[in-house]
């Protein structure tokens, strides 16, 4: 029986994350068949932008949209604050969603929660 695409991924990131240290990046590559590379390849071609581009913002998009639904992963979000925003991400979307704001006095990085 064939894994599923998504079985394979998971069971990569499972096999990274038991190795890996907790603040390094993790490289995944992944080979698509001959039908998902010439489907990937006609995306980047149609888009003029990488098709790898579109999934990050939309894991990003949705990372945010499930922070902001409870107060409970203010915790979460507290962990990241000091670090610079970086276009497309999950603080920079949170910044443009009025959640945090920037409060950098020139000299370094500091974000704040915006109270309701």
């Amino acid at each position: 029986m064939k894994k599923t695409l998504a079985s394979k991924i998971k069971l990569s990131l499972n096999d990274s994350l038991s190795e890996a240290d907790s603040d390094a990046f993790e490289t995944i590559t992944l080979r698509p068949n001959e039908d998902v590379g010439a489907m990937i390849s006609a995306l980047n071609e149609l888009l003029r932008l990488p098709v790898s581009t579109l999934f990050v913002d939309e894991v990003s998009k949705k990372l945010c949209d499930l922070l902001l639904e409870s107060k409970d992963n203010q915790s979460i979000i507290e962990e990241f604050l000091d670090e610079p925003l970086q276009a497309g991400s999950v603080l920079s979307l949170l910044e443009k969603k009025g959640a945090i704001k920037d409060e950098s006095d020139g000299e370094g990085t500091a974000h704040t929660f915006v109270e309701e």
